[in-house]
């Protein structure tokens, strides 16, 4: 059998050539495979596979096996060697050297031809392309046995929080012609990482490669983020960057035994929506363990419901049941009181939610509010909640936003039913704990790592990038915000991930940007089998010297937002076809005369829609009757606006003559 040059052949590959799996092929007999056995170590971002293959030649000369290799997606060959025997006759290694792809073909012609010297038995592991390589051993004795090892380094990709990659299987011809399977040990490379094949935890017995193996490992506990930069100077303003980015499955935990507030909006205006606030905060409080609650609506007045604070589980059990709803929206009494009552409590973590509408009196401060100090030091979180799917989005351009930001939280505007299930649990979990990082800043390096749709880093996400640029890179900054406390994490380049970074190159897409002697400075850097460079093992002969290959055989072989949902006052759109004074002076006079009045009433009161949130200034006329116009406010308070009051928000002011 002829086979190809092993002289630099770039994306040469026979057609006969299985690509994804291997195949074994002798040069003057039918050589067989009696052992296979791959040992793989699994790391955070790449893996190490190492692999023995036995050979037996059942031949009666000594004979060339020519093994074509198939390579993981983005792996690259980095060590070969040989077992033969010291000059005592006892079984040893003898490594291979990377040499320059030429020199290690002419060497390896040279050391397996005829000739009266002393010889030379070499193993040769050359390029053939980014999917497969070519392994040459000479010789395999005949009625004997030849074991040979050689090293491939995996890039890993990183998806849901799993480094994962796969080992592929064997195919074709190399399915048909296999007589051995492999046996493929796997494990972690650091404790506390857990390593998963085909979906099973791994174990210390062997599992059989007779299809793919899809490989993939779970970080042990960790920082939110990880990951790891190389920069090496191949050549003048040619430096290789490789950055890679992984945020951890988890990046933080919800507090156990914290204690927790939940306001709730029951004022008119929220009566739509009432169930859905209800059901979110149920959601919400399904995530903490050990937690006492408390829950807190307010109209205009602060309504307890939990006389003192309760388990998480009583907490639920209570907002199933229906909340009534009033005129008033005092949003910063309930939070006064709310803060009052967490700054009583002893636990060390504190939780305050408030969840509304958030459309309150025009007199309210929101700048005011949120500068106002606080006697806690819980964390607030503020939403705004409209019926229909579970999702959460982050305002931080709202003046709402500076209230829960100067605590460390944030403002959500959410969308939620009026039921819970695992979705809406799963939506909601962003608020018992930082799911993101967000505001996402990368710095360091010349080429961008990746754009951030939203600006955020999610759990479990992974980001890798290749370049050439100009300048090497020494650090990677990433800023960013766990809600809304800022954090900073820094990864360095490390002479490690150098090496590897600069064998992996072979086998990502930075392969079609190198030049020749990129290649080569690359090559050897990281010590990988490539377009120009070889594996040669060499160890002392063992066969007759006249038992080399014939000329003919030797050395041949080779952040779409989510809707805004617009808080407070505004401009005014109201129905052309409604007089909304005329309508609040019938809506009034009634009022004014069951409280008494014998004169006229001046009443000065502002509404968001259907709903009073506030009654400024009652005025009897023409002389002032303190107790007429206490009753009327009560009664004012008390009114249930008409559907007709569609407007936003307005102010009014009304004259009113008691009937």
């Amino acid at each position: 059998m002829r086979l190809v040059s092993s002289a630099i052949l770039i994306g040469a590959v026979l057609v006969s050539v299985p690509v994804r799996g291997d195949s074994l092929e002798g040069t003057r007999f039918e050589l067989r495979e009696r052992a296979h056995r791959a040992t793989v170590t699994v790391d955070r971002g790449f893996a190490r596979i190492v692999v023995q293959r036995t050979i037996q030649n059942d031949g009666a000369r000594s004979d060339q096996a020519t093994y074509w290799l198939g390579v993981p997606a983005g792996g690259v060959a980095t060590g070969l060697r040989t077992l033969g025997a010291s000059s005592s006759g006892a079984p040893m290694w003898f490594n291979g050297e990377l040499m320059e792809a030429e020199a290690a073909a002419a060497k390896y012609k040279e050391l397996t031809g005829l000739g009266g010297f002393t010889p030379k038995d070499p193993a040769l592991l050359s390029w053939r392309s980014q999917s497969l390589l070519a392994l040459q051993v000479f010789p395999v004795l005949p009625k004997s046995e030849k074991v040979v090892e050689y090293t491939m380094l995996v890039p890993t990709r990183y998806e849901s929080g799993f480094h994962g990659f796969t080992v592929p299987g064997p195919s074709g011809d190399a399915a048909a012609t296999a007589t051995a399977t492999a046996a493929v040990f796997v494990r972690a490379a650091r404790p506390g990482d857990r390593v998963f094949v085909n979906g099973v935890p791994a174990s210390e017995a062997p599992v059989r490669l007779d299809a793919d193996l899809t490989v993939k490992l779970k970080p042990g506990a960790g920082r939110p983020l990880e990951g790891s930069l190389a920069s090496f100077t191949m050549a003048k303003d040619r430096v290789m960057t490789h950055a890679r980015v992984h945020v951890a499955a988890r990046i933080s935990e919800v507090p156990d035994g914290a204690a927790v507030v939940v306001v709730l909006d029951a004022s008119r205006s929220a009566r739509a929506t009432i169930a859905s606030e209800a059901a979110l905060v149920r959601a919400y409080l399904s995530h903490f363990k050990n937690a006492s609650v408390d829950v807190l609506t307010f109209d205009r007045a602060v309504h307890r419901l939990t006389p003192r604070p309760v388990p998480t589980a009583a907490a639920i059990a209570l907002l199933y049941a229906a909340i009534p709803v009033a005129n008033g929206s005092r949003v910063d009494d309930a939070l006064a009181e709310a803060d009052a009552l967490l700054s009583a409590r002893p636990e060390r973590v504190k939780r305050l939610l408030l969840v509304s509408d958030l459309r309150t009196r025009t007199a309210l401060d929101v700048t005011r509010l949120a500068l106002t100090k606080r006697k806690s030091d819980a964390i607030v979180h503020v939403a705004t909640v409209s019926d229909g799917r579970p999702a959460l989005s982050r305002d931080d351009d709202s003046t709402w936003a500076r209230l829960p930001q100067a605590t460390g939280g944030v403002y959500w505007q959410a969308s939620h039913p009026d039921r819970v299930d695992a979705a809406s649990r799963a939506a909601m979990e962003a608020l018992a704990r930082p799911v993101t990082i967000d505001g996402v800043a990368i710095s360091g390096l010349e080429t961008p790592l990746a754009p951030l749709t939203d600006g955020a880093l999610h759990e479990g996400q992974g980001l890798e990038a290749w370049s050439v640029d100009a300048l090497e890179a020494k650090e990677l900054t990433i800023d960013g915000m766990l809600w809304s406390t800022p954090t900073r994490f820094r990864i360095g380049a490390e002479p490690a991930e150098v090496r590897r970074s600069a064998a992996l190159a072979f086998g990502s897409s930075l392969l079609g940007e190198l030049r020749p002697a990129e290649m080569t400075a690359l090559a050897f850097k990281g010590g990988a089998v490539s377009p120009v460079t070889s594996y040669l093992a060499i160890e002392p002969g063992v066969r007759p010297s006249t038992d080399g290959l014939e000329e003919s055989g030797a050395g041949e072989g080779f952040r779409t937002k989510s809707p805004s949902i617009r808080m407070g006052a505004t401009s005014v759109h109201r129905r052309a076809d409604v007089d909304h004074e005329a309508l609040l002076k019938t809506l009034l006079a009634p009022l004014a005369k069951s409280c008494g009045a014998r004169g006229g009433m001046h009443v000065t009161l502002e509404t968001t829609s259907v709903e009073i949130v506030d009654v400024t200034r009652i005025v009897h006329t023409p002389a002032r009757d303190v107790a007429v116009e206490a009753c009327l406010r009560e009664a004012v308070w008390k009114l249930d606006l008409p559907e007709a009051f569609d407007v936003e928000s307005m102010t009014y002011e009304v004259d009113v003559t008691p009937a």
